[in-house]
């Protein structure tokens, strides 16, 4: 499968000299392009395990709140490497690994259940408000994305930046140079350009 594998070599370092606090809520918003709903990403992290929510929103009326795709996972700081950031400045960025636990997708809107259910979103033909479906391994039609099973491992790296008293939190970019985190030797070495925002409480 894409996301697991045996692969234990290292890119810089295999035991963190130091570490990277994630605890907290860190969001941004990918803007519509040709259509595409807008998409909202919520990342929740405790000490010991990560929830990505990746909320939908029509493109015909921003307020229509489609569908939540949720990605579960534990995950483990295991090291650093040297991750080529922001107009190609080198940096240390630090190797997270996160095991998936669940992958579901839930209709937040009469709207997002009719929509799924009239193009049977994920081969499922019954959806209902609310009510969450297992996805794990499934295709997403509008994008091609093939999502992780339970159990797959995403081998990414992390660097959080201070503005002021606030922070930004950069990931892997995925899509350079076949680098897709799917093996230990092709995690990310590239920083994703788009950051994500502290939320304060």
């Amino acid at each position: 499968c894409l996301f697991c594998s045996c692969d234990n070599s290292s890119d810089d370092s295999s035991s963190p000299a130091a570490t990277i606090d994630l605890t907290g809520t860190w969001y941004r918003v990918k803007t519509s392009q040709g259509g595409a709903p807008i998409v909202t990403v919520t990342l929740t992290y405790t000490a010991t395990t990560c929830t990505r929510v990746e909320s939908v929103y029509a493109p015909y009326d921003p307020s229509i709140h489609l569908l939540d795709i949720t990605f579960e996972s534990t995950y483990a700081v295991t090291g650093t490497l040297t991750a080529t950031h922001l107009y190609g400045n080198m940096t240390t960025a630090f190797k997270i690994d996160k095991t998936y636990t669940s992958i579901t997708a839930t209709p937040k809107s009469e709207a997002g259940v009719q929509s799924s259910n009239d193009v049977v979103a994920f081969g499922i033909s019954n959806w209902q408000l609310n009510q969450s479906e297992d996805i794990s391994g499934m295709t997403n039609e509008d994008t091609s994305e093939v999502y992780p099973e339970v159990g797959d491992i995403l081998y990414d790296i992390h660097k959080k930046e201070s503005i002021g008293e606030e922070y930004t939190l950069f990931i892997g970019n995925t899509t350079i140079d076949g680098n897709d985190g799917s093996s230990n030797a092709t995690r990310p070495t590239y920083l994703s350009g788009a950051a994500y925002a502290e939320q304060v409480k």
